[in-house]
């Protein structure tokens, strides 16, 4: 039998665990890739195509668009052999970005003889068109594809004024289809050269030449409606841009980096490692430039080149957008190649494309990653112009595994390993449960597969973390403590999550129960009383509230 003395030490210890707080996030983890050199796949001596462009990738490889007269697309499964596409009626290339992929479809922007059209194939050999309206003979477009759709935008040709100058977006949910509308985030453009658009996983950027010196980097959750968050940054940060997470980056010419946090609408700079000798390519960093920049499992992969000579191309890493270093060049056989074109990822590995020469006479050369995570293969997720005001909320029983195997329309952005010692606090569900990674990350709610070895994470709609578990799931059954539904997307295309953590003051006697990607506040629970549900809904934790419709809710 326990003495009284024996309980109350039993009882504070019980209280101390209970009152353990989650812990907190651990220091960002730089994640750099371990390139494997394929070497050279590619020749202009032997196909005469003497100019290589931009690259993308889909679930069923990689596309690359030449420079050359006409253009042409060279597609591949491996990275390693290499065939040429067929695209009727393509005529030309465009001055920015003319290739993206997402999910299971690839497309290709170029002009044709009454103007742009973009290319769209999901083998990579049977392609269709699609017309661009009202680009005439425009060529300063771009292109890009993620989760939210495909955007197109573009500028009209210098000199060319009238109706539809300056900075103009087409949106296609699909790609199939482009809205005819046309917007006009940004009046501040440079006519003559096209913008930099951007896809990331829940939205778009969009990054005008500035007229005036002064930069805007334009953000969009849905491709339609769009808001500068460029306010404070130089006049020289208008180059490469990427989102990863919560944080946003946008690169200068001279090797200088600026950041922004969803939670801190400050820019703020961040520091580039310029490299260290005897390595080839270490120069000051006013002669080093990155030229691309793409997320990278939670942080950033950055591209770039030295333009001293010889020119050499280099790569960098961030875990935080803050800090970045530059790989070895030598050790990765970097110096190889004079520049890289892109770094793309399939279902099976990521894909690193580099030149060797200049214009006419061009070697393509790659590497891989082969411990990189999964692709993007979750087909297209469009949350805000599929659902029109006054149409009923739609429910969604989330299904994240088929089997042991992550379910078709989800794209699993990570993997890697912890554990769960708990119930979901968030969700509903006999299988969700509370886990955290090795690295201390909390994650809720994770769904467990069919063989209890893994958990799947969803983060957004379509994208999901996987943890393998180092250890069982505990021997109860999960209770799922939370509500029916733990994420929402709403009007204006914000998509929240139950928030689990400490908590602001109520508002308008309502509780914080979730927190959205553009940092939207939800207060309480879902008015669910008409087929069209609201949530009362601020900008931030002072209000104002207002009911805002849901278009969709996730349980």
């Amino acid at each position: 039998m326990l003495n009284r003395r024996t309980c109350v030490v039993l009882a504070a210890l019980l209280l101390a665990v209970s009152c353990t707080p989650d812990p907190g996030p651990a220091e960002p983890v730089e994640r750099s890739p371990r390139w494997t050199a394929l070497g050279r796949v590619w020749s202009s001596a032997d196909s005469g195509l003497s100019s290589y462009g931009a690259a993308a990738g889909w679930d069923g490889g990689v596309a690359l668009l030449t420079g050359t007269d006409p253009p042409t697309v060279l597609v591949s499964s491996d990275g390693r052999a290499w065939t040429v596409a067929e695209l009727e009626g393509l005529a030309g290339v465009v001055s920015g970005t003319g290739v993206a992929g997402h999910g299971s479809t690839v497309h290709v922007l170029g002009t044709t003889a009454d103007g742009a059209a973009v290319w769209h194939s999901r083998d990579g050999r049977d392609w269709s068109a699609t017309p661009v309206p009202d680009t005439g003979g425009d060529q300063h477009l771009g292109i890009a594809a993620g989760p939210r759709g495909v955007v197109v935008a573009g500028t009209r040709p210098a000199g060319v004024l009238g109706a539809g100058a300056g900075l103009r977006v087409w949106y296609s949910p699909d790609g199939v289809s482009f809205d005819k509308t046309v917007r006009t985030p940004s009046a501040d453009v440079f006519e003559g050269m096209a913008p930099q658009v951007v896809a990331t996983a829940d939205g778009f950027l969009l990054l005008p030449s500035p007229a005036s010196g002064t930069p805007a980097v334009h953000s969009s959750t849905d491709g339609l409606h769009w808001q500068d968050i460029g306010a404070g940054l130089s006049e020289d940060s208008s180059g490469a841009a990427a989102r990863s997470g919560s944080t946003t980056v946008v690169f200068a010419d001279d090797l200088t980096v600026r950041y922004r946090r969803d939670d801190d609408p400050v820019w703020r700079s961040g520091v580039v490692d310029v490299g260290h000798l005897p390595d080839a390519g270490v120069a000051p960093r006013e002669y080093q430039q990155v030229v691309s920049v793409r997320p990278w499992h939670d942080g950033f992969l950055a591209l770039g080149v030295t333009h001293q000579e010889p020119t050499t191309a280099a790569t960098w890493t961030s875990p935080d957008g803050a800090t970045w270093t530059r790989a070895p060049v030598r050790d990765n056989h970097f110096d190889d190649v004079d520049r890289f074109v892109a770094a793309v990822t399939t279902t099976t590995a990521t894909f690193l494309l580099g030149v060797e020469g200049g214009f006419g006479s061009s070697e393509l050369h790659v590497w891989t990653d082969p411990t990189t995570h999964p692709a993007q293969t979750a087909a297209p997720v469009v949350t805000t112009t599929t659902a029109h005001a006054g149409e009923p909320t739609e429910v969604v029983d989330v299904r994240p595994w088929d089997g042991d195997r992550i379910a078709s329309g989800f794209t699993a952005t990570g993997t890697t390993t912890g554990s769960c010692w708990t119930s979901s606090l968030v969700s509903g569900r006999a299988d969700s449960w509370r886990c955290a990674t090795d690295a201390a990350e909390i994650e809720d709610p994770c769904f467990a597969g069919r063989a209890g070895t893994a958990v799947a994470c969803v983060r957004s709609p379509a994208e999901l973390e996987v943890i393998q578990l180092a250890e069982p799931l505990p021997a109860e059954p999960g209770t799922g403590t939370g509500p029916d539904h733990w994420m929402l997307e709403l009007d204006g295309g914000a998509v929240c999550r139950a928030h689990s953590g400490s908590r602001p003051p109520p508002l308008d006697g309502q509780d914080l129960v979730m927190s959205c990607a553009d940092g939207t506040f939800v207060w309480g629970a879902p008015d669910t009383s008409a087929s069209r549900w609201t949530v009362l809904t601020s900008p931030d934790e002072h209000g104002p509230a207002v009911d805002t419709g849901v278009v969709r809710a996730y349980r």
